[in-house]
């Protein structure tokens, strides 16, 4: 008798544990993620979490960085309402643009290429990130050419020695 109450506990303790994960699956879950890269959706970027990545929607008005560390959540563990907050050392406007290989301005020792970005402003600390394609390696080489970089109210420059000789697609944060 003893043994039949045995495992009639143990089938009990079974039945709690699988009721009891289903109700799980319909909780929000979080995860660790990183920051890929843009999607062609404003609302949307690619973000690297549970060794997978997705387009998750994010929240705030900042824009992460790539590689930026997020939370990933996941409302009653649906990826369709997945969202991420915007990190707080987040810049708040993204520039993707092309340094071109005319246009280059002779001003004393250098050579500057203007950018006009309407709302870039010269208190503005941008990080640029090239963004290669199958010419990567005239690419490295024009983009290694450049010396520093500079914003200014309404535009940004790159400074260099010589007019760079191959175009470079890059991303502004700002």
């Amino acid at each position: 008798m003893q043994n039949d109450n045995q495992a009639a506990i143990k089938e009990m303790l079974k039945s709690f544990a699988y009721l009891l994960g289903e109700k799980i699956k319909g909780t929000t879950k979080e995860y660790d993620g990183v920051v890929v890269s843009p999607t062609n959706d404003r609302r949307k970027w690619n973000v690297r979490y549970n060794n997978e990545t997705h387009a998750v929607r994010l929240y705030g008005t900042g824009l992460p960085l790539p590689n930026a560390r997020v939370k990933v959540h996941l409302p009653q563990g649906n990826q369709a309402l997945a969202w991420f907050s915007t990190p707080q050392n987040a810049f708040t406007n993204l520039y993707a643009g092309k340094l071109q290989t005319e246009n280059w301005i002779l001003e004393g020792s250098y050579y500057y290429n203007q950018i006009d970005i309407s709302n870039m402003s010269v208190t503005n600390a941008p990080v640029v990130i090239p963004q290669w394609t199958s010419n990567i390696v005239n690419e490295e080489q024009s983009w290694g050419d450049v010396e520093y970089i500079q914003s200014f109210d309404g535009y940004i420059r790159f400074y260099s020695s010589v007019p760079t000789t191959t175009e470079v697609q890059f991303l502004i944060y700002y």
